[in-house]
């Protein structure tokens, strides 16, 4: 008979591992694990808790007449997904899962969950599709598969930072509410801001430039950014990452695209590194990119798309995502430089012998566009003609001109969306994937 049992909290216990910690070198050590009641079992006289953590999860093995019958008793009136913590002593077992177990001296019932659950934390019992999924994320981010997606992009922002850190650049913090738009467009989420107009910011681009002219010389930031873009596909959000560089003193595009050819690979080896569990959950290995990353222009890109695919697209318009999946195939990763100008953001210098063509590009990866960049223009007259020859009135970038006008060195950089960048490096099928509560058109909660 099962019996209602109370919720105990953790009193005076500590966790002393977790489960991944828990190995068969600790045989006879007494440890205190914590977690979720994943799975029950009963065979026999053997009572199975499959505890799951944050790094894993690890078996409780209770046997009648090796473990208090009390005990045994409230095994068997735990319920899935409750919170427990168990202390107990760990035992060598090659039959159990990492060769190791855990047979309990004491359990206590820290919290509850309500039956039945809204949806299966095993996947393998009753997949749910991913619009129930965000529903009730927080259950979905306690499957392996799920949770592991987002220690790799831990691990890759950690990288982005220990990479830059070692370039020599300086990490910055650029507004996140700003008074005027950014690329010159309209799609700005409006924010209340006391009596004045204001939005939330959709690219870090004016500020970090700004701080070319303060003489920073190198910045480097990962920020928030909105985009109200009022799509629907698998590849946007309208709330993402970006993983920002500016780089001053540079003599082309190169300047700052060779941080590609540094940072991708260096990102890929740290997450080969850290994250050897989290792939093996995934059943993915990850090939290193070799550097340099092949540069391609964009002529040679739509002549590769012609030829190769019979995919024909008009000069000057962007790539779609079947251009993008088809250049992936001719070679992965790419940057595809020198894009007509007429594609681009206003302040992308064009090129001086051919102002049809500016140092934009983008770098594709696995089939999709992770990031893009240019060389900017930093005179201020050439930045003026820029601006008018796009139609944008000058006067909403006062703050941002001003800057040209009193020094600004020869500079350029590059922004990497970070779930894009997690998209395309695990092969997922949608961007939601890639964040933990995604926003999009249709969902702004959980």
């Amino acid at each position: 008979m099962v019996v209602e049992r109370p919720i105990e909290g953790l009193g005076d216990w500590v966790r002393t591992h977790y489960s991944v910690e828990v190995t068969p070198k600790l045989d006879g050590k007494q440890v205190i694990v914590c977690g979720w009641v994943r799975e029950l079992r009963t065979m026999g006289k053997l009572n199975f808790i499959k505890l799951a953590d944050r790094e894993g999860f690890i078996q409780i093995t209770a046997k009648s007449g090796v473990v208090d019958e009390e005990l045994i008793n409230k095994i068997v009136d735990l319920g899935r997904e409750w919170v427990i913590a168990v202390k107990g002593t760990v035992r060598k077992n090659k039959e159990a899962p990492g060769g190791r177990e855990i047979i309990p001296i004491a359990i206590r019932i820290v919290n509850k969950a309500e039956a039945p659950l809204p949806m299966e934390v095993e996947t393998k019992k009753t997949p749910a599709e991913l619009p129930t999924r965000l529903d009730w994320r927080f259950i979905d981010l306690r499957k392996p598969e799920v949770a592991a997606i987002f220690n790799i992009t831990d691990t890759i922002k950690r990288s982005f930072f220990e990479y830059f850190d070692k370039e020599g650049f300086i990490d910055v913090n650029p507004p996140i509410i700003v008074g005027a738009a950014t690329e010159g467009g309209a799609e700005l989420f409006p924010v209340s801001y006391f009596d004045r107009e204001a939005f939330l910011n959709q690219s870090p681009q004016l500020y970090k430039q700004i701080l070319l002219a303060a003489g920073f010389d190198k910045v480097s930031m990962v920020t928030p950014v909105f985009r109200a873009e009022p799509h629907d596909s698998y590849r946007h959000l309208n709330e993402l990452i970006q993983m920002d560089i500016e780089v001053a003193w540079i003599n082309d595009e190169e300047g700052a695209l060779k941080y590609f050819d540094g940072f991708v690979p260096f990102a890929i080896k740290q997450v080969n590194k850290y994250c050897k569990q989290q792939l093996a959950t995934l059943q993915m290995r990850l090939s290193v990119p070799k550097a340099p990353i092949t540069r391609l222009t964009y002529d040679d890109a739509l002549a590769v798309l012609k030829d190769e695919f019979d995919i024909e697209l008009p000069w000057g318009s962007d790539l779609t995502p079947e251009a993008e999946r088809k250049i992936c195939e001719h070679v992965n990763p790419v940057l595809i430089t020198k894009w007509p100008t007429e594609a681009r953001a206003f302040y992308a210098m064009p090129e001086p012998d051919n102002p049809k063509i500016c140092r934009a590009y983008d770098l594709l990866y696995n089939g999709i566009e992770i990031a893009s960049g240019a060389q900017r223009i930093h005179i201020f007259d050439d930045l003026i003609k820029s601006l008018k020859a796009k139609n944008i009135d000058p006067s909403g970038f006062k703050f941002y001109l001003d800057a040209f006008r009193y020094g600004m060195p020869p500079h350029g950089g590059w922004s990497i969306g970070l779930e894009r960048f997690v998209m395309a490096l695990l092969k997922l099928s949608n961007i939601r994937e890639a964040r933990l509560f995604p926003r999009t058109r249709e969902r702004i909660t959980p």
